[in-house]
C-alpha cells in the first residue's frame, strides 16, 4: 500500500470542494479512468477500501438522500456486473500480506462495501442472484476470528470494526433474502442447508451480544429471515416488491397494477399509461430523470 498516494487522495476526498460522483467510485475500484486526475484507477486492494468507505462517507454527509441515490442507481446501471465479478474473483492483496488478512478481504473489501450502499436500488434486485450462497460461505469462514477480534479489538483496528465488518455482510444478507424470498427451497440462489446450519449459531450469538447495536439488530432480522418467521416473510415480500419495483404504476401515488409497460431506457419501473410515465419524469419530489439509467448489461 502506498500511504502517500493513498494519504493524497483522502485529503483531497475531505478539503475539496468535488461532490462525490458515479465515476469516482469506478475509478477507485478501478473499473475506468475518471476524468478527474485526483483519483487514480490502480490502487491496492487495501487502499481501495479505505478511499471507497471515505468518499461513501463523504456523499453521505454532503449530498441529501436524493442525490445520493442518483448516484447509486447511475453506479447499478453501468457497473453492476463488474462489482459482482470483483466480489467473487477479488484481485490479490499486496504480496506479503498477513494470511488472516487474505481470508478477511474475501468478505471485508470495497466491492461487498459498495454493494451494500446500492443493495436498495431496482438495479440490484435484478442482478444479484449469484451472491447470496456465497456471502454466506463466506461469513462463516472468518466468523471464529472475527468474533475473537470484536472481543479483542487489535491495536490497528478502529474499536467496534470487526462488528461493522460483520454487520455490512449480514446486513446485504438480509436484502438478497427479501429480493429473492420466492426462490423455491432447493434453488441454487438460496443458502446451501449446510451454510444455514453453520452460520445460524453466530446469528444467535452476536443477536443477543450486541442486542442494542446495530449488528445485534441485522442478525435479528436475518435470523428470522431464515427461519421463516411469518411476520418478518411479510415484511420480506413487501421489500422484495419494493426492490422489484415493477408490480405497480411508477408514478408516485398511483397504485395501478394493469396494462403496465416498462420505461424503455432503464427497465426498472413500470407505468400504467404514457401520461404517467411523462408525469414522473419531472416529479418534484422524485424525478424519474434522476434515476433512470441505461444499464450496460
Amino acid at each position: 500500500m502506498n500511504d502517500r498516494r493513498l494519504n493524497t487522495l483522502v485529503t483531497y476526498i475531505y478539503s475539496s470542494s468535488h461532490i462525490p460522483i458515479c465515476e469516482d467510485f469506478a475509478a477507485i475500484m478501478g473499473f475506468t479512468q475518471s476524468e478527474n486526475p485526483a483519483f487514480p484507477n490502480d490502487l491496492d486492494e487495501i487502499s481501495k477500501l479505505i478511499a471507497s468507505c471515505h468518499l461513501l462517507r463523504q456523499l453521505r454527509m454532503r449530498l441529501n438522500e436524493l442525490r445520493q441515490d442518483a448516484v447509486y442507481n447511475k453506479f447499478s446501471a453501468l457497473y453492476l456486473p463488474a462489482l459482482i465479478d470483483r466480489f467473487l474473483e477479488a484481485p490479490p492483496l499486496p504480496p506479503g500480506s498477513p494470511q488472516d488478512l487474505v481470508e478477511e478481504f474475501k468478505l471485508n473489501n470495497t466491492y461487498i462495501e459498495m454493494m451494500g450502499a446500492i443493495s436498495h436500488t431496482p438495479y440490484f434486485a435484478k442482478r444479484g442472484k449469484r451472491l447470496m450462497d456465497v456471502v454466506a460461505q463466506r461469513l462463516v469462514d472468518v466468523a471464529p476470528t472475527w468474533d475473537r477480534k470484536m472481543q479483542d479489538t487489535p491495536i490497528d483496528r478502529e474499536e467496534g470494526y470487526y462488528q461493522s465488518a460483520a454487520g455490512t455482510s449480514i446486513q446485504l444478507l438480509s436484502t438478497l433474502l427479501a429480493a429473492f424470498i420466492k426462490e423455491p427451497k432447493d434453488s441454487p440462489v438460496r443458502i446451501s442447508p449446510q451454510v444455514k446450519a453453520a452460520m445460524m449459531p453466530w446469528l444467535n450469538k452476536w443477536e443477543q451480544r450486541y442486542r442494542r447495536e446495530f449488528l445485534g439488530m441485522v442478525c435479528n432480522r436475518t435470523r428470522s429471515l431464515l427461519e421463516g418467521q411469518e411476520n418478518l416473510t411479510r415484511d420480506a415480500q413487501q421489500i422484495r416488491r419494493m426492490l422489484k419495483n415493477w408490480n405497480t404504476c411508477g408514478k408516485p401515488g398511483c397504485e395501478s397494477t394493469s396494462n403496465l409497460k416498462a420505461c424503455g431506457r432503464c427497465q426498472t419501473v413500470r407505468y400504467c399509461c404514457p401520461d404517467h410515465q411523462k408525469a414522473h419524469w419531472i416529479d418534484p419530489r422524485e424525478p424519474h430523470k434522476s434515476f433512470c439509467f441505461k444499464a450496460e448489461y
